[in-house]
Protein backbone atom coordinates (compact mmCIF):
# COMPACT_ATOMS: atom_id res chain seq x y z
CA UNK A 1 0.00 0.00 0.00
CA UNK A 2 3.03 2.23 0.41
CA UNK A 3 4.65 1.82 -2.22
CA UNK A 4 1.53 3.08 -4.61
CA UNK A 5 1.00 5.76 -2.32
CA UNK A 6 4.61 6.52 -2.68
CA UNK A 7 4.10 5.68 -6.87
CA UNK A 8 1.15 8.39 -6.98
CA UNK A 9 2.92 10.62 -4.97
CA UNK A 10 5.42 10.70 -7.74
CA UNK A 11 3.31 11.21 -10.11
CA UNK A 12 1.08 14.10 -8.77
CA UNK A 13 4.66 15.90 -8.01
CA UNK A 14 5.30 15.71 -11.98
CA UNK A 15 1.74 16.62 -12.79
CA UNK A 16 2.10 19.71 -10.47
CA UNK A 17 5.57 20.61 -11.87
CA UNK A 18 4.00 20.38 -16.05
CA UNK A 19 1.01 22.41 -14.54
CA UNK A 20 3.06 25.40 -12.90
CA UNK A 21 5.74 25.45 -15.86
CA UNK A 22 2.66 25.50 -18.32
CA UNK A 23 1.58 28.95 -16.71
CA UNK A 24 4.78 30.19 -17.44
CA UNK A 25 6.34 28.97 -20.78
CA UNK A 26 5.15 27.84 -24.25
CA UNK A 27 5.72 24.36 -25.04
CA UNK A 28 7.82 23.26 -28.31
CA UNK A 29 5.94 22.65 -31.47
CA UNK A 30 7.10 18.85 -31.69
CA UNK A 31 5.30 18.51 -28.21
CA UNK A 32 2.07 19.93 -28.33
CA UNK A 33 0.21 16.79 -28.21
CA UNK A 34 -0.53 15.36 -24.61
CA UNK A 35 0.67 11.98 -25.19
CA UNK A 36 4.10 12.64 -26.57
CA UNK A 37 4.29 14.78 -22.86
CA UNK A 38 2.88 11.48 -21.40
CA UNK A 39 5.54 9.55 -22.91
CA UNK A 40 8.64 11.94 -22.18
CA UNK A 41 6.95 11.99 -18.56
CA UNK A 42 6.37 8.47 -17.77
CA UNK A 43 9.86 6.54 -17.75
CA UNK A 44 11.03 9.84 -15.67
CA UNK A 45 8.11 9.25 -13.11
CA UNK A 46 9.20 5.22 -13.03
CA UNK A 47 12.96 6.49 -12.38
CA UNK A 48 11.87 8.86 -9.66
CA UNK A 49 9.85 6.05 -7.85
CA UNK A 50 12.66 3.70 -8.38
CA UNK A 51 14.70 6.11 -6.23
CA UNK A 52 12.29 6.99 -3.64
CA UNK A 53 12.42 3.47 -2.42
CA UNK A 54 15.85 3.89 -1.61
CA UNK A 55 14.67 6.04 1.27
CA UNK A 56 17.87 8.27 0.59
CA UNK A 57 16.68 11.88 1.16
CA UNK A 58 20.20 13.35 -0.63
CA UNK A 59 19.60 11.40 -3.93
CA UNK A 60 15.61 12.12 -3.61
CA UNK A 61 16.08 15.58 -3.64
CA UNK A 62 19.05 15.82 -6.51
CA UNK A 63 16.88 13.09 -8.65
CA UNK A 64 14.20 15.15 -8.23
CA UNK A 65 15.96 18.42 -9.22
CA UNK A 66 17.55 16.53 -12.57
CA UNK A 67 14.26 14.97 -13.75
CA UNK A 68 12.76 18.68 -13.50
CA UNK A 69 14.93 19.95 -15.62
CA UNK A 70 15.56 17.70 -18.28
CA UNK A 71 11.85 17.63 -18.70
CA UNK A 72 12.02 21.64 -18.65
CA UNK A 73 14.54 21.13 -21.52
CA UNK A 74 13.12 18.93 -24.19
CA UNK A 75 9.35 20.61 -23.64
CA UNK A 76 9.53 23.90 -22.40
CA UNK A 77 10.57 27.15 -24.78
CA UNK A 78 12.41 28.64 -21.88
CA UNK A 79 16.36 30.00 -21.48
CA UNK A 80 18.72 27.98 -19.27
CA UNK A 81 18.41 30.60 -16.83
CA UNK A 82 15.03 30.97 -16.62
CA UNK A 83 15.06 27.08 -16.08
CA UNK A 84 16.75 27.11 -13.10
CA UNK A 85 15.26 29.72 -11.56
CA UNK A 86 11.90 28.74 -11.71
CA UNK A 87 13.04 25.44 -10.63
CA UNK A 88 14.59 26.37 -7.84
CA UNK A 89 10.99 28.25 -6.57
CA UNK A 90 9.36 25.23 -7.82
CA UNK A 91 11.29 23.43 -4.85
CA UNK A 92 11.45 25.98 -2.56
CA UNK A 93 6.95 25.71 -2.66
CA UNK A 94 7.44 21.89 -2.37
CA UNK A 95 9.74 22.01 0.81
CA UNK A 96 8.10 25.05 2.19
CA UNK A 97 4.76 23.00 1.84
CA UNK A 98 6.24 20.30 3.61
CA UNK A 99 7.70 21.89 6.66
CA UNK A 100 3.61 23.92 6.66
CA UNK A 101 2.19 20.81 6.39
CA UNK A 102 4.20 19.54 9.79
CA UNK A 103 2.87 22.66 11.19
CA UNK A 104 -0.57 22.27 10.42
CA UNK A 105 -0.51 18.70 12.14
CA UNK A 106 0.48 20.29 15.36
CA UNK A 107 -2.01 22.83 15.71
CA UNK A 108 -4.44 20.77 17.20
CA UNK A 109 -2.29 19.11 19.72
CA UNK A 110 -0.78 22.59 20.56
CA UNK A 111 -4.38 24.47 21.03
CA UNK A 112 -6.15 21.56 22.43
CA UNK A 113 -3.12 19.17 24.06
CA UNK A 114 -4.35 16.14 21.90
CA UNK A 115 -2.12 14.07 19.72
CA UNK A 116 -3.80 11.94 16.71
CA UNK A 117 -3.80 8.21 18.62
CA UNK A 118 -1.88 6.87 15.39
CA UNK A 119 1.62 7.40 14.00
CA UNK A 120 1.55 9.33 11.43
CA UNK A 121 3.87 6.76 9.41
CA UNK A 122 1.28 4.38 9.21
CA UNK A 123 -1.69 6.42 7.74
CA UNK A 124 -0.14 6.85 3.80
CA UNK A 125 -2.88 8.88 2.95
CA UNK A 126 -1.16 11.96 4.65
CA UNK A 127 0.84 12.41 1.58
CA UNK A 128 -2.51 13.22 -1.10
CA UNK A 129 -2.76 16.08 1.66
CA UNK A 130 0.69 17.75 1.43
CA UNK A 131 0.42 17.16 -2.69
CA UNK A 132 -2.99 19.20 -2.55
CA UNK A 133 -1.42 21.74 -0.17
CA UNK A 134 1.44 22.03 -2.74
CA UNK A 135 -0.93 22.30 -5.79
CA UNK A 136 -2.72 25.07 -3.82
CA UNK A 137 0.00 27.21 -3.28
CA UNK A 138 1.37 26.69 -6.90
CA UNK A 139 -2.35 27.63 -8.28
CA UNK A 140 -2.43 30.50 -5.71
CA UNK A 141 0.96 31.91 -6.86
CA UNK A 142 -0.29 31.17 -10.86
CA UNK A 143 -2.97 33.67 -10.21
CA UNK A 144 -0.99 36.44 -8.71
CA UNK A 145 2.28 36.50 -10.86
CA UNK A 146 2.19 39.08 -13.75
CA UNK A 147 3.96 36.77 -16.32
CA UNK A 148 1.50 33.73 -15.61
CA UNK A 149 -0.31 32.60 -18.95
CA UNK A 150 -3.00 31.73 -17.01
CA UNK A 151 -6.29 34.04 -16.64
CA UNK A 152 -8.77 33.17 -13.88
CA UNK A 153 -10.93 35.73 -12.76
CA UNK A 154 -10.13 36.91 -8.99
CA UNK A 155 -13.80 36.34 -8.00
CA UNK A 156 -14.01 33.05 -9.62
CA UNK A 157 -10.87 32.15 -8.17
CA UNK A 158 -11.69 32.70 -4.53
CA UNK A 159 -14.56 30.81 -5.27
CA UNK A 160 -12.65 27.60 -5.82
CA UNK A 161 -10.58 28.26 -2.87
CA UNK A 162 -13.10 27.10 -0.38
CA UNK A 163 -13.30 23.61 -2.44
CA UNK A 164 -9.43 22.87 -1.48
CA UNK A 165 -9.01 24.62 2.01
CA UNK A 166 -12.18 22.43 3.11
CA UNK A 167 -10.70 19.63 1.85
CA UNK A 168 -7.24 20.23 3.65
CA UNK A 169 -9.80 20.67 6.60
CA UNK A 170 -11.15 17.07 6.31
CA UNK A 171 -8.28 15.56 5.96
CA UNK A 172 -5.92 17.06 8.88
CA UNK A 173 -9.45 16.27 11.17
CA UNK A 174 -9.19 12.61 10.37
CA UNK A 175 -6.34 12.44 12.00
CA UNK A 176 -7.70 14.05 15.17
CA UNK A 177 -11.13 12.02 15.08
CA UNK A 178 -10.23 9.40 17.29
CA UNK A 179 -10.87 6.89 15.11
CA UNK A 180 -8.01 3.57 15.20
CA UNK A 181 -7.34 3.29 11.92
CA UNK A 182 -4.82 0.48 12.24
CA UNK A 183 -7.77 -2.01 13.76
CA UNK A 184 -8.63 -2.56 9.70
CA UNK A 185 -6.54 -2.50 6.55
CA UNK A 186 -9.86 -2.31 4.77
CA UNK A 187 -10.67 1.03 6.85
CA UNK A 188 -7.53 2.62 5.81
CA UNK A 189 -7.11 1.23 2.00
CA UNK A 190 -10.88 2.73 1.38
CA UNK A 191 -9.97 6.04 2.88
CA UNK A 192 -6.51 6.03 1.13
CA UNK A 193 -8.53 5.81 -2.08
CA UNK A 194 -11.18 8.35 -1.20
CA UNK A 195 -8.35 10.61 -0.49
CA UNK A 196 -7.01 10.10 -3.52
CA UNK A 197 -9.79 10.66 -5.24
CA UNK A 198 -10.64 13.90 -3.34
CA UNK A 199 -7.58 15.21 -4.57
CA UNK A 200 -7.89 13.89 -8.49
CA UNK A 201 -11.53 15.93 -7.93
CA UNK A 202 -9.93 19.30 -6.68
CA UNK A 203 -7.70 19.40 -9.71
CA UNK A 204 -10.41 18.32 -12.12
CA UNK A 205 -12.72 21.11 -10.29
CA UNK A 206 -9.90 23.88 -10.46
CA UNK A 207 -8.83 23.16 -14.68
CA UNK A 208 -13.15 23.81 -14.90
CA UNK A 209 -13.50 26.97 -12.98
CA UNK A 210 -10.03 28.37 -14.90
CA UNK A 211 -11.66 27.27 -18.33
CA UNK A 212 -14.90 29.01 -17.46
CA UNK A 213 -12.78 32.12 -16.55
CA UNK A 214 -11.21 31.98 -20.25
CA UNK A 215 -14.48 31.08 -21.74
CA UNK A 216 -15.92 34.04 -19.51
CA UNK A 217 -12.83 37.07 -20.59
CA UNK A 218 -13.03 35.84 -24.56
CA UNK A 219 -16.10 36.52 -24.64
CA UNK A 220 -15.70 40.24 -23.01
CA UNK A 221 -13.52 40.70 -25.41
CA UNK A 222 -15.64 39.25 -28.23
CA UNK A 223 -18.45 41.26 -27.11
CA UNK A 224 -16.27 44.50 -26.39
CA UNK A 225 -14.69 44.35 -29.81
CA UNK A 226 -18.11 43.90 -31.50
CA UNK A 227 -19.73 46.46 -29.57
CA UNK A 228 -16.62 49.14 -30.39
CA UNK A 229 -16.90 47.77 -34.48
CA UNK A 230 -21.13 48.53 -34.44
CA UNK A 231 -20.65 52.17 -32.78
CA UNK A 232 -17.72 52.79 -35.28
CA UNK A 233 -20.03 51.57 -38.17
CA UNK A 234 -23.15 53.20 -37.33
CA UNK A 235 -21.26 56.43 -36.79
CA UNK A 236 -18.99 56.68 -39.80
CA UNK A 237 -22.35 55.47 -41.76
CA UNK A 238 -23.83 58.77 -40.48
CA UNK A 239 -20.83 60.44 -40.88
CA UNK A 240 -20.89 59.51 -44.62
CA UNK A 241 -24.67 60.17 -45.27
CA UNK A 242 -23.42 63.77 -43.99
CA UNK A 243 -21.15 63.94 -46.69
CA UNK A 244 -23.47 62.68 -49.23
CA UNK A 245 -25.95 65.92 -48.28
CA UNK A 246 -22.90 68.50 -48.01
CA UNK A 247 -21.90 66.71 -51.90
CA UNK A 248 -25.35 67.27 -53.06
CA UNK A 249 -25.74 70.84 -51.63
CA UNK A 250 -22.34 71.50 -53.67
CA UNK A 251 -23.82 70.23 -56.65
CA UNK A 252 -26.95 71.86 -56.72
CA UNK A 253 -25.45 75.13 -55.60
CA UNK A 254 -25.26 75.90 -59.21
CA UNK A 255 -28.70 75.93 -59.70
CA UNK A 256 -29.53 77.95 -56.91
CA UNK A 257 -26.46 80.46 -57.92
CA UNK A 258 -28.64 80.86 -61.55
CA UNK A 259 -32.26 81.04 -60.11
CA UNK A 260 -30.76 83.95 -57.84
CA UNK A 261 -29.07 85.74 -60.74
CA UNK A 262 -31.84 85.67 -62.49
CA UNK A 263 -34.00 87.27 -59.88
CA UNK A 264 -31.08 89.75 -59.07
CA UNK A 265 -30.89 90.83 -62.61
CA UNK A 266 -34.55 91.27 -63.09
CA UNK A 267 -34.57 93.09 -59.99
CA UNK A 268 -36.80 90.91 -58.31
CA UNK A 269 -34.96 91.34 -54.40
CA UNK A 270 -37.39 91.06 -52.80
CA UNK A 271 -38.20 87.30 -54.29
CA UNK A 272 -34.73 86.66 -54.40
CA UNK A 273 -34.64 87.22 -50.24
CA UNK A 274 -37.67 85.18 -49.95
CA UNK A 275 -36.21 82.31 -51.74
CA UNK A 276 -32.88 82.49 -50.19
CA UNK A 277 -35.42 82.25 -46.50
CA UNK A 278 -37.38 79.13 -47.80
CA UNK A 279 -34.12 77.42 -48.82
CA UNK A 280 -33.32 77.74 -45.81
CA UNK A 281 -29.50 77.77 -46.79
CA UNK A 282 -27.37 77.25 -43.59
CA UNK A 283 -23.22 78.04 -43.81
CA UNK A 284 -21.61 75.45 -42.46
CA UNK A 285 -17.73 74.99 -42.31
CA UNK A 286 -17.01 71.09 -42.97
CA UNK A 287 -13.79 69.46 -42.24
CA UNK A 288 -13.89 66.42 -44.42
CA UNK A 289 -11.04 66.61 -47.30
CA UNK A 290 -11.18 64.49 -50.22
CA UNK A 291 -8.42 61.98 -50.01
CA UNK A 292 -9.49 59.05 -52.50
CA UNK A 293 -12.78 57.86 -53.97
CA UNK A 294 -13.28 55.29 -50.90
CA UNK A 295 -16.12 56.81 -49.12
CA UNK A 296 -15.42 55.41 -45.97
CA UNK A 297 -11.46 56.06 -46.18
CA UNK A 298 -12.31 59.53 -46.61
CA UNK A 299 -15.23 59.49 -43.52
CA UNK A 300 -12.39 57.63 -41.31
CA UNK A 301 -9.50 60.43 -42.21
CA UNK A 302 -11.18 63.18 -41.92
CA UNK A 303 -12.47 62.32 -38.18
CA UNK A 304 -9.04 61.76 -37.24
CA UNK A 305 -7.40 64.39 -39.03
CA UNK A 306 -9.61 66.72 -37.17
CA UNK A 307 -9.10 65.21 -33.68
CA UNK A 308 -5.06 65.43 -34.35
CA UNK A 309 -5.50 69.15 -35.03
CA UNK A 310 -7.72 69.56 -31.87
CA UNK A 311 -4.81 67.58 -29.92
CA UNK A 312 -2.11 70.02 -31.25
CA UNK A 313 -0.57 67.04 -32.87
CA UNK A 314 0.79 67.55 -36.67
CA UNK A 315 -0.81 65.24 -38.89
CA UNK A 316 0.42 64.57 -42.68
CA UNK A 317 -1.41 61.70 -44.88
CA UNK A 318 -1.10 60.68 -47.88
CA UNK A 319 -3.38 58.36 -50.00
CA UNK A 320 -1.80 56.71 -53.66
CA UNK A 321 -4.56 57.63 -56.49
CA UNK A 322 -4.53 54.02 -57.75
CA UNK A 323 -4.78 52.19 -53.95
CA UNK A 324 -7.15 49.54 -54.10
CA UNK A 325 -9.17 49.28 -50.49
CA UNK A 326 -12.32 47.80 -52.47
CA UNK A 327 -11.15 43.92 -51.42
CA UNK A 328 -11.38 45.31 -47.55
CA UNK A 329 -15.08 45.55 -46.37
CA UNK A 330 -15.45 48.39 -44.73
CA UNK A 331 -15.65 47.00 -41.12
CA UNK A 332 -12.47 45.87 -41.28
CA UNK A 333 -11.23 48.92 -42.30
CA UNK A 334 -12.76 50.92 -40.13
CA UNK A 335 -11.25 48.23 -37.68
CA UNK A 336 -7.70 48.75 -38.55
CA UNK A 337 -7.32 52.70 -38.93
CA UNK A 338 -9.48 53.78 -36.50
CA UNK A 339 -7.31 51.50 -33.76
CA UNK A 340 -3.87 52.38 -35.22
CA UNK A 341 -4.77 56.00 -35.49
CA UNK A 342 -6.45 56.35 -31.96
CA UNK A 343 -3.29 54.61 -31.02
CA UNK A 344 -1.00 56.70 -32.82
CA UNK A 345 -2.48 59.90 -31.53
CA UNK A 346 -2.81 58.54 -28.07
CA UNK A 347 1.32 58.02 -27.79
CA UNK A 348 1.69 61.25 -29.33
CA UNK A 349 -0.39 63.17 -26.25
CA UNK A 350 2.34 61.64 -23.99
CA UNK A 351 5.24 63.04 -25.82
CA UNK A 352 6.59 66.53 -25.32
CA UNK A 353 7.79 68.70 -27.89
CA UNK A 354 7.42 67.15 -31.42
CA UNK A 355 4.03 65.77 -32.12
CA UNK A 356 3.59 64.14 -35.47
CA UNK A 357 1.09 61.40 -37.12
CA UNK A 358 2.39 60.37 -40.82
CA UNK A 359 0.06 58.30 -42.69
CA UNK A 360 0.81 56.21 -46.06
CA UNK A 361 -1.58 54.02 -47.73
CA UNK A 362 -0.41 52.42 -51.01
CA UNK A 363 0.04 49.86 -53.15
CA UNK A 364 3.34 47.73 -53.71
CA UNK A 365 4.90 45.27 -55.94
CA UNK A 366 3.24 46.12 -58.74
CA UNK A 367 -0.51 46.61 -56.90
CA UNK A 368 0.29 43.31 -55.59
CA UNK A 369 -0.24 43.86 -51.95
CA UNK A 370 -2.39 47.42 -50.27
CA UNK A 371 -0.10 48.94 -47.85
CA UNK A 372 -1.44 51.02 -44.42
CA UNK A 373 2.23 52.63 -42.74
CA UNK A 374 1.74 54.75 -40.26
CA UNK A 375 4.74 56.90 -38.08
CA UNK A 376 4.20 58.53 -34.70
CA UNK A 377 5.92 60.30 -31.95
CA UNK A 378 6.32 58.06 -28.57
CA UNK A 379 7.39 58.42 -25.77
CA UNK A 380 10.33 55.79 -26.31
CA UNK A 381 9.25 52.79 -24.31
CA UNK A 382 8.26 49.93 -26.47
CA UNK A 383 7.12 46.78 -24.23
CA UNK A 384 7.03 43.41 -26.37
CA UNK A 385 6.64 40.16 -24.71
CA UNK A 386 6.94 37.01 -27.12
CA UNK A 387 6.63 38.71 -30.22
CA UNK A 388 3.39 41.27 -29.19
CA UNK A 389 2.98 44.42 -28.22
CA UNK A 390 2.06 44.55 -25.02
CA UNK A 391 -0.16 48.14 -23.56
CA UNK A 392 1.70 50.05 -21.19
CA UNK A 393 -1.48 51.38 -20.17
CA UNK A 394 -1.76 52.16 -16.48
CA UNK A 395 -5.44 51.70 -15.63
CA UNK A 396 -6.98 48.07 -15.40
CA UNK A 397 -8.95 46.15 -17.75
CA UNK A 398 -8.98 44.28 -21.13
CA UNK A 399 -5.84 46.22 -23.12
CA UNK A 400 -4.01 45.04 -26.59
CA UNK A 401 -7.41 43.98 -27.91
CA UNK A 402 -7.22 46.69 -30.56
CA UNK A 403 -3.57 45.92 -31.47
CA UNK A 404 -4.76 42.02 -31.71
CA UNK A 405 -7.69 42.41 -33.53
CA UNK A 406 -5.90 44.56 -36.38
CA UNK A 407 -3.39 41.33 -36.27
CA UNK A 408 -6.47 39.04 -36.72
CA UNK A 409 -8.63 41.51 -39.25
CA UNK A 410 -4.94 41.43 -41.63
CA UNK A 411 -4.22 37.95 -41.19
CA UNK A 412 -7.95 36.95 -42.37
CA UNK A 413 -7.20 39.02 -45.77
CA UNK A 414 -3.78 36.92 -46.30
CA UNK A 415 -2.07 39.91 -44.67
CA UNK A 416 -0.04 40.28 -41.55
CA UNK A 417 0.59 44.13 -39.03
CA UNK A 418 4.21 44.99 -37.79
CA UNK A 419 5.75 47.39 -36.11
CA UNK A 420 9.35 48.13 -35.19
CA UNK A 421 11.00 51.89 -34.53
CA UNK A 422 12.80 53.59 -37.25
CA UNK A 423 13.99 57.32 -36.74
CA UNK A 424 12.86 57.95 -32.91
CA UNK A 425 9.48 57.10 -34.64
CA UNK A 426 7.61 54.00 -33.89
CA UNK A 427 6.34 52.58 -37.07
CA UNK A 428 3.29 50.31 -37.92
CA UNK A 429 2.56 48.50 -40.88
CA UNK A 430 0.03 46.68 -42.13
CA UNK A 431 0.01 44.59 -45.46
CA UNK A 432 -2.92 43.07 -47.37
CA UNK A 433 -2.45 41.20 -50.66
CA UNK A 434 -4.57 42.89 -53.22
CA UNK A 435 -7.81 40.54 -54.05
CA UNK A 436 -7.89 36.86 -52.56
CA UNK A 437 -4.65 36.11 -54.60
CA UNK A 438 -2.21 34.23 -52.44
CA UNK A 439 1.71 36.17 -52.59
CA UNK A 440 4.63 35.50 -50.81
CA UNK A 441 5.14 38.45 -47.94
CA UNK A 442 7.84 40.26 -47.56
CA UNK A 443 8.60 42.43 -44.90
CA UNK A 444 9.09 45.91 -45.54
Amino acid sequence: MNNIVLFISCVLEMYIFIDFFKAFFETKECFKSVWKQCAIATPMVLLYFGINTLHSSKLNLFTFFTILLIYATLVFQCTFKERILYLLFLCTIFFGCEFLFAVLLNIPSFIVGRKSIVDLSSMPWHVFTLKLLTYIICSIFKRLSAKSHRYFDTRVFLYYLFVPFSSIGIMLSTYYSGIDFSATAHTKILLCVCFGLLQFGNIVVFHAFQKYSKELHQSMQQKLLISEQAMKLDYYSKLQELNDRHRELIHNANQYIKTLGSLIARNEIKEALDCINELNIELETSSTIIWSSNNVLNSILSEKYTLAKSKNIDIDIYIEPEVQLDTIKDIDLINILCNLLDNAIEACEKCEGTRIVQTRIYNENHNSYSVIKIKNSFNGVLCIQDGQLISTKSQNGLHGIGHKSVARTAEKYGGYLEYYEEDGLFVTVVLIPAGNANHNLETL
